[in-house]
């Protein structure tokens, strides 16, 4: 099976690739491509619809562990990111998207991150 990992590089990203090599065709994805034995790399940007598409051609399952916490306006750009995957999967017949998000409940007192991360959550599931 075809599987497609966004945000590779990260914690939980880099952790995963090695459980999922030796059984998937796997192409991970990040903002600095790697080489690595048994991995397809895309350099690329969520926020780029191109970089996506690309990303997501042929895959039948989609793992989302992208944020963007570290930049000013990351509400927008996990927006945008989130939009695009969900556009791009959905064109490409992408049969399942596994998102990690935070931990919270919709309490309109949450974090902005936390409500940004629950957003993500609502815009690639449909």
């Amino acid at each position: 099976m075809k599987v497609t990992v966004f945000g590779a590089t990260g914690v939980v990203g880099s952790a995963l690739l090695p459980l999922l090599v030796t059984d998937h065709e796997l192409v991970a994805v990040s903002r600095s491509a790697r080489a690595e034995e048994g991995l397809g790399w895309v350099e690329g940007d969520a926020t780029s619809a191109d970089d996506v598409a690309r990303a997501v051609e042929g895959a039948e399952v989609v793992y989302y562990l992208v944020h963007s916490l570290g930049r000013g306006d990351f509400e927008r750009q996990d927006r945008v990111a989130a939009e695009n995957v969900a556009t791009a999967c959905e064109y490409a017949r992408v049969k399942q998207i596994v998102y990690l998000g935070g931990l919270g409940d919709d309490d309109a007192t949450a974090s902005a991150h936390l409500r940004s991360r629950r957003e993500t959550g609502e815009r690639l599931s449909g």
